[in-house]
């Protein structure tokens, strides 16, 4: 939350500030300011969220003559940002498969598919503790063998 502020007869908008006390520069998160007797909070900086998945590409591998069920390795959200805790939302974008924890930081995607290879994209959502999301993206492989030795 900014902190508008009115500097020669201009309105000005601080989006962060750093304070300087004993040598030492400190990133100032919280101000707060005395309204009566009642703290309260005018503002909260906190650095923008973004979000990695590793590994970016997660595979999986069968040996079935009909259709079975595949399940990849598993896919992590990692995010960098101050505001936590964070929330995940995991969802296909296209192609095959469905992640196994849609709403947790790492998930496995899972397809049944028949003989050969297949291929999903997914999306991870992160959301922090005051409404910034940032999103990436995985794809993932399926193959199922067909039977071994055959």
């Amino acid at each position: 939350m900014p902190i508008k502020v009115r500097d020669a007869g201009a309105t000005r908008t601080i989006t962060g500030m750093q304070v300087k006390h004993a040598g030492t520069v400190r990133r100032v998160r919280t101000v707060k300011v005395m309204d009566g007797d009642e703290l309260r909070t005018v503002a909260q900086f906190f650095s923008d969220l973004s979000v990695s998945v590793s590994p970016e590409y997660v595979v999986g591998g069968g040996s079935s003559f009909k259709p079975a069920p595949i399940t990849t390795t598993t896919a992590t959200a990692t995010p960098s940002g101050e505001a936590a805790p964070f929330t995940y939302s995991w969802v296909k974008l296209s192609g095959d498969g469905e992640p196994v924890s849609p709403t947790q930081a790492g998930t496995k995607f899972t397809a049944v598919i028949g003989t050969g290879t297949f291929h999903g994209v997914f999306r991870v959502t992160v959301t922090d503790a005051i409404g910034q999301t940032a999103s990436a993206d995985v794809e993932a492989s399926f193959t199922n063998y067909g039977s071994v030795g055959a």
